[in-house]
């Protein structure tokens, strides 16, 4: 039995007891080494000042989350928007050096130089295509002009789908002119532009009638004067149908010219048919206009499409200043 001061009451102790009794005045021991000069008020001072510590240690983890985040959903943002640009950026600038160093190729090229090319390239396309001719059926002169005027806004292979019917029903101008414009909008009507191009037909019959004796001219004033007839329509009759100098322009030609370096304003947004035609005749001989004018356009629709070229197969990628842009 421990003996306690007068006054107190005697307890028993037993081992757990006094145990827990050890180990109570031990820590109250450590506390005091640990903070010998505090009293309780600064003791209770110090914790209040801690706290806001362990509040700082848990903001500062709650924004490492949200820059955490943050930080994937950028990371995300720039993963579809790089998806949405579609091609590799280093696949872009590659592009851009090739043009760029086609540009300046074409910027060093003489016209001389540039006029060998092109025949070097001509000549190619002669050995691929030897026997050229035009894409429209037709069997005279007449034939010819009402077929290329109809063939505008629309596929040769469309037209030769009317054609025969219309011929046949119609077979000469003075047969034409006397038609009723619906009669031959009715045969016409899978092409585009079918009404106003009836109207037209009709109205070209009554001028060769009326004006030209029932034959088609032979000049280019002369023929540009028929209703729906321009410059290439004229250049198709002069060269095909009386096998006269003619170089006829159309998208094919414009878009193969251009790719191929060709003219000098190969880089401007908007073709000038009458200038394409003025500066590509230039370097061939006017009897090579017609079949020139005919191998282009055969190359435009084989190999040098509009949207999808097929470059590693063309016949002119070792030459040609485009090869390579449109890969």
């Amino acid at each position: 039995m421990q003996r306690l001061p007068a006054g107190d009451i005697m307890v028993p102790m037993t081992a757990r007891t006094r145990k827990a009794q050890d180990a109570e005045d031990q820590h109250d021991h450590d506390l005091q080494r640990s903070q010998p000069d505090q009293s309780p008020q600064i003791q209770e001072a110090a914790s209040k000042r801690r706290k806001p510590a362990r509040r700082t240690a848990k903001g500062a983890a709650k924004a490492a989350k949200g820059t955490a985040k943050s930080a994937v959903k950028t990371t995300n943002k720039t993963a579809a928007k790089r998806e949405m640009k579609g091609p590799n950026p280093a696949k872009g600038a590659k592009s851009k050096a090739k043009a760029a160093q086609a540009t300046n190729a074409a910027k060093r090229e003489s016209k001389k130089t540039r006029y060998l090319r092109m025949h070097k390239e001509y000549a190619i396309l002669c050995q691929v295509y030897p026997t050229p001719k035009s894409a429209l059926t037709f069997s005279n002169p007449f034939e010819l002009l009402i077929a290329t005027m109809m063939s505008a806004q629309t596929t040769d292979v469309q037209v030769n789908k009317v054609t025969p019917e219309l011929f046949r029903r119609f077979p000469t101008p003075l047969a034409l002119s006397q038609a009723n414009p619906s009669e031959v909008a009715e045969i016409i009507n899978s092409i585009g532009f079918f009404r106003t191009k009836a109207q037209h037909a009709v109205m070209i019959a009554n001028d060769l009638i009326t004006r030209f004796g029932g034959e088609v001219p032979r000049t280019m004033e002369e023929l540009t004067t028929l209703p729906g007839v321009g410059r290439k329509t004229a250049n198709v009759i002069l060269g095909n149908a009386f096998d006269l100098p003619g170089f006829p322009v159309d998208t094919h030609v414009m878009r193969v010219t251009k790719r191929l370096h060709w003219r000098s304003d190969w880089n401007k947004t908007k073709d000038d048919p009458v200038a394409i035609e003025k500066e590509v005749t230039a370097a061939f001989e006017p009897t090579e206009w017609r079949d020139l004018s005919h191998r282009l356009i055969d190359f435009g629709r084989d190999t040098c499409h509009a949207r999808k070229p097929e470059c590693l197969i063309c016949p002119l990628r070792d030459t040609c200043p485009s090869f390579g842009l449109y890969i």
